[in-house]
């Protein structure tokens, strides 16, 4: 029952993916654009193996009155090679993983992580040989030593299953041993369980990790955001200032010269220096806007006044705004001071030029008046 069953299973298979070609291939307006789509092409050549396997070589077996033709398929080696490309649908598995990104990011993850696993493999190989020898020289002549250190590869076997991988002994030895199995079954099956247990495990131990840094950082700084804002709205209360007014920009410099405050912004790694540096660009600022310092942003600049915060994008392009700002400041008030000392400079030149000439009048006048005397 079994077997007709997974018969049945093949037969059907192949036929609903050999409908699907035809199907694709008459999709195309031009038939020959059809073998220039890789994934087309990938699909047929698949799908004819498959017609191939499950109905050319049974109906000409058949034809041929080939007796026993499960047993020829089966010692068929070229046969058993081309089957193996059957694993080659695997990698249809790409669309799959276009419409679910998640397994992407799994994906990428299991690569990194298995650089490190790789580290391990290695330290493993050097600690399981080492001591394999070690135990080897030691155990012999014991019946421990004959029962498990017989040589050296025994002895990292025996380390290797029964002391990195002690849950998975039993069957690894069991599908590697000649009578039940193969040698080749059971190094696939560790790479399996390296891949499958060890890499994911350390993977989701550092996805693990990296959550439980993120919560602690968000829940950090949220207890850092109410720490600062009630105790600022206390020191506001208890000075009789409602915290729901608009703050001016005297009254906010009055407010960050208090002691407690002082004190507060210190422990907060607050730049105190800086910030009061910054209150005219933030009220000219806030006059641009048309709105008022609050209470809400008032904590909010307190706490991006921190000298641990990150320099992002909007930070750099402040920076530009503000030096220049201070670089026009600074040109205008050169251009009015070179302006005031260039009035000076033409008063003061005009005053001589008014002397050098009252003084050339008068002695013109007294000229004059000495050729009238004589």
């Amino acid at each position: 029952m079994p077997t007709s069953f997974f018969r049945w299973w093949k037969t059907c298979s192949a036929l609903f993916f050999f409908l699907e070609v035809c199907i694709r291939f008459l999709a195309f307006a031009r038939k020959k654009n059809a073998f220039r789509d890789i994934w087309f092409v990938f699909d047929f050549l698949i799908v004819t193996n498959m017609v191939v396997e499950t109905w050319l070589i049974p109906f000409f077996l058949m034809v041929l009155d080939v007796n026993n033709s499960a047993s020829l398929l089966g010692n068929l080696t070229m046969l058993r090679m081309v089957r193996m490309v059957k694993l080659l649908r695997l990698s249809r598995i790409s669309k799959v993983l276009r419409s679910v990104p998640e397994l992407v990011i799994i994906l990428k993850a299991i690569g990194f992580a298995s650089r490190s696993v790789g580290v391990f493999s290695a330290l493993w190989c050097i600690l399981i040989y080492f001591f394999a020898i070690v135990l080897r020289q030691l155990s012999d002549g014991t019946d421990a030593g004959a029962t498990w250190f017989s040589s050296v590869p025994d002895a990292m076997n025996t380390l290797l299953l029964n002391g990195i991988l002690p849950g998975f002994a039993g069957f690894i030895n069991d599908i590697s041993d000649p009578s039940r199995g193969s040698f080749l079954f059971g190094f696939i099956a560790i790479i399996f369980i390296v891949i499958a247990s060890i890499t994911v495990m350390y993977m989701l131990v550092g996805v693990l990790v990296e959550v439980v840094s993120k919560i602690a950082t968000n829940e950090k700084e949220n207890l850092t955001v109410s720490y600062l804002a009630a105790k600022v709205r206390d020191k506001l209360e208890s000075n009789g200032r409602n915290v729901e007014l608009p703050f001016k920009k005297a009254e906010l410099e009055q407010l960050l010269l208090e002691g407690d405050i002082v004190q507060l912004l210190i422990s907060l790694n607050v730049d105190i220096v800086a910030l009061m540096d910054m209150l005219d660009i933030v009220f000219e600022d806030l006059e641009k806007d048309g709105s008022d310092m609050t209470f809400q942003k008032l904590v909010d600049l307190l706490l991006n006044g921190r000298g641990t915060n990150q320099a992002t994008v909007r930070d750099t392009k402040d920076v530009l705004r503000i030096v220049k700002q201070c670089v026009k400041h600074s040109g205008q008030e050169m251009a009015t001071r070179m302006h005031e000392e260039f009035s000076m400079i033409h008063s003061s030149l005009s005053l001589i030029r008014d002397e050098v000439l009252e003084g050339r009048g008068e002695m013109f006048d007294g000229g004059q008046s000495e050729d009238e005397g004589g």
